[in-house]
């Protein structure tokens, strides 16, 4: 059997991650190529290569990268007890507000085996060789 790897080329990975049994999260593998290409220019828009970076620069380039290239959307978040709807703007004020939300975001869009493409591709290989 060969091995395919237009399947290892992570464009096109994209996945829900949960966040507990309600929240859970969209997000796009940050492998990507226009997730790479967004890091690359915030990074040189915020001349991330000179060492004059505060943490606070670090914490926003991180949210702006994830709000330009790796979260597409939200189910099951609310806020006061009603439902906090998907936008720019509310997923800005909730990367801004929540390191913790921040951080689990980027932690699981690092995660290549959170993309059904790649756990597909791992489960159908394992089944083969056992034939």
């Amino acid at each position: 059997m060969s091995l395919e790897i237009t399947n290892f080329i992570p464009d096109t990975y994209k996945a829900w991650v949960t966040w507990d049994d309600e929240a859970k999260f969209h997000l796009q593998y940050v492998g990507a190529e226009e997730v790479e290409a967004v890091l690359l220019e915030r990074a040189q828009r915020a001349n991330v290569r000179s060492h004059n970076t505060t943490p606070k620069d670090r914490a926003q380039l991180t949210i702006d990268y994830i709000l330009e290239g790796i979260l597409l959307d939200w189910e099951g978040l609310t806020m006061n007890g009603q439902p906090f709807e998907f936008t720019k703007d509310n997923a800005k004020m909730l990367l801004t507000k929540s390191k913790e939300i921040r951080d689990f975001i980027h932690a699981e869009a690092s995660k290549i085996t959170n993309f059904k493409e790649y756990d597909d591709l791992k489960n159908s290989e394992s089944g083969a060789k056992q034939d």
